[in-house]
């Protein structure tokens, strides 16, 4: 029973670094866009 309860909380915890990790990929994509649009609108 503790096995289980192991493996299931260390796939929880990849599964939270997870989707922690493409959430912060996502905004980083988002600040990017953001970053080009500023500065084609600062260059023309």
């Amino acid at each position: 029973m503790a096995e289980i309860m192991a493996e299931s909380a260390s796939v929880k915890i990849t599964f939270e670094a997870t989707v922690l990790q493409a959430s912060f990929d996502g905004n980083y994509q988002q600040l990017q866009k953001d970053l080009v649009a500023y500065f084609i609108h600062w260059f023309l």
